[in-house]
Order: structure tokens, then sequence, then C-alpha cells
């Protein structure tokens, strides 16, 4: 055979098998923030959240993400909020990373790590 026509056989069997693979290999996976819940779950003292995706827990937060210690949320509304953040986050492809700016920025107050 001559070169040029192995070369181009070479490159053909490239082309098909990144092809083959890619039928294979999913995409990016993206999630729809409505596909996402949050819940507040009470933890005796406390507050903390659970993120699900179909009903299936992804993220169980017991202590304030972003604070030093464990900490938890000294009520409902605002470990609803944080949940909602990383929610956001989520369906962004973001990092569901919670910064400490973050929780000072929303006026979280914890409940201090005395008790657990």
């Amino acid at each position: 055979m001559k070169p040029i026509k192995v070369g181009l056989l070479l490159l053909l069997f490239t082309a098909i098998f990144f092809y083959a693979v890619s039928l294979f290999v999913p995409a990016k996976v993206e999630v729809a923030q409505s596909d996402l819940t949050g819940e507040v779950i009470n933890m005796e003292p406390g507050y903390g959240y659970q993120i699900s995706l179909d009903g299936r827990v992804l993220i169980r937060q017991e202590f304030v993400p972003g604070a030093q210690g464990k900490n938890r949320f000294a009520n409902p509304q605002e470990a609803k909020l944080i949940a909602d953040l990383v929610i956001s986050k989520l369906a962004s492809g973001q990092s569901p990373e919670i910064l400490p700016a973050e929780l000072e920025e929303l006026k979280i107050f914890i409940v201090k790590d005395t008790d657990f």
C-alpha cells in the first residue's frame, strides 16, 4: 500500500473510533433547578438541610457550611435560605461550596458547637 492510502485509512479509523466512543460517553449532565429540592431538618439543637434530586438525597448538611467548627443554623428559615443558595449553585453548574462571606452577607446566625 502506498503511504498516502495508509495515512487516510488511519485517519478514517481514528475518526470512526472517536465517533463511536462519543455515542457511549454522556455529555455534561445538566440539572434543572426544579429537579432539586431542599428540605430543612431539625437537629435538636438547631437546624440543617438536605438537597435531593428525584427523591434521592445528594447532600445532607447537618452543620453550617462555610463556618468554623460544628455549628448549626439557629432557625429553619436560615437553613432553607442556604439550601436554596446551594440548589441555585448546583443548577448553574457551580460548586455547592458556601463561603464565609456569603454567610455574613446573608446574616446567617448559628448555634455554637457546645452541645454536640
